[in-house]
């Protein structure tokens, strides 16, 4: 009866693809983003060895671009806000 049980709970050879193609989904994004970063970052230290000034600019540039008003505001500030209204 154990085995039975056991065999009922192993998965198909589709199912188990189902079920990676699920968590490697929600796991993409960071990945990527996380690539995309360490590619701009190698980029501009080989940028910055030969042409200094061009890398000098570049990094302003995405200074300049992180600087402007997030488009998720952060949960932690808001989550202080929504107590500091309580306290009345």
């Amino acid at each position: 009866m154990d085995d039975m049980a056991a065999a009922e709970k192993e998965l198909s050879g589709e199912e188990l693809l189902a079920e990676y193609d699920n968590v490697r989904k929600e796991s993409d994004p960071p990945a990527v983003q996380a690539a995309v970063c360490i590619a701009i970052g190698a980029g501009l230290f080989l940028l910055s060895l030969k042409y200094p000034e061009l890398a000098g600019r570049l990094l302003e540039r995405f200074r300049e671009l992180s600087e402007g008003e997030s488009v998720i505001p952060d949960p932690i500030d808001m989550l202080a806000g929504l107590i500091d209204k309580l306290q009345i």
